[in-house]
């Protein structure tokens, strides 16, 4: 049975899934089991331990960068409160004599303007570790009137069609092919996504918006106002509804990500997980981490 070609797929194509969902397979011969089950269960139990080490030195790694990160997000906030209460102190002690006596008071009142227009500057200089872009799940036929499944083929829809799929790629994009498709056809009520769905809306979306393949993942719509792959940002979700997994995120965003962590003082291992981290992603599998590897490696070659 197993010399099959269909089975040996059937066995390879499982190991894939499960491996790509965060689980570790440890294999053993049928004939070892016969000839030695306690022997076997022996080996298999070493193995389990030490995958079970290696787990819990990864969490490790992982708990001492968010701790990290944390401190540091700790350090920029009260960095800003304490700026922010320098300038209500400036604007109060050195605008008073101003309203007292305006013509002897003019010094006093050109140091205050300086003085808040520097320390503005250093606000403006934390402001990017607390305000990120987000993004969110958007739905299409907000975007149109009379939405008619019916019609979905139908040449004469199209123009329909194509204000939907511009809607979503200039909130969304970049955009994976495969969430653009779905999006569309959630909004027209259906639950699944089949191949003349998708091809219909590829054609539109082709036609339309720039867009760059990633292998394995598909192709990446890019909205008009992102004109080159180094000017997106990596948006964070909004809510929890807008979580996206990481074969969602174009490598160009990704990358970005990769970069907003080294400027934090990330770098190896904890880069790898901190960018995980900010991605929303719970457990990281052997494909995700590839993914993040391959994004840092573009980043540096920019």
């Amino acid at each position: 049975y197993h010399r099959s070609a269909t089975a040996r797929d059937r066995d390879k194509l499982r190991e894939f899934v499960l491996r790509g969902l965060g689980w570790e397979i440890v294999r053993i011969w049928s004939t070892d089991w016969w000839v030695d089950a306690v022997g076997t269960a022996e080996k298999v139990h070493q193995r389990l331990n030490e995958i079970l080490a290696e787990s819990r030195a990864k969490q490790a790694v992982i708990d001492a960068a968010q701790e990290a990160e944390r401190l540091k997000i700790d350090a920029a906030v009260a960095k800003v409160i304490e700026v922010v209460d320098q300038v209500s102190v400036v604007v109060a002690e050195e605008t008073v004599p101003v309203a007292n006596d305006l013509e002897g008071a003019l010094p006093e009142l050109k140091y205050a303007k300086a003085a808040t227009v520097s320390v503005a500057e250093e606000v403006v200089a934390f402001a990017p570790v607390l305000n990120h872009p987000l993004y969110r799940e958007t739905d299409p036929s907000q975007a149109v009137e009379g939405v008619d499944p019916d019609r979905f083929f139908d040449p004469s829809y199209t123009p329909t069609l194509e204000q939907m799929i511009a809607y979503v790629v200039s909130e969304e994009g970049p955009v994976l092919d495969t969430e653009l498709a779905r999006r569309i056809a959630r909004a027209h009520g259906w639950v699944r996504t089949g191949s003349r769905i998708r091809d219909r809306v590829d054609q539109i979306a082709r036609s339309r918006f720039r867009s760059h393949e990633e292998e394995q993942i598909g192709f990446f719509f890019w909205p008009a106002h992102l004109e080159t792959d180094t000017s997106v940002v990596f948006r964070r979700a909004g809510d929890d509804d807008s979580t996206r997994g990481l074969a969602e995120i174009c490598l160009p965003e990704l990358s970005a990500l990769a970069e907003e962590m080294a400027l934090r003082g990330h770098e190896g291992e904890t880069l790898v997980y901190a960018v995980a981290k900010e991605a929303g992603v719970s457990k990281l599998a052997h494909a995700g981490r590839l993914r993040i590897e391959k994004a840092i490696r573009q980043k540096r070659e920019y």
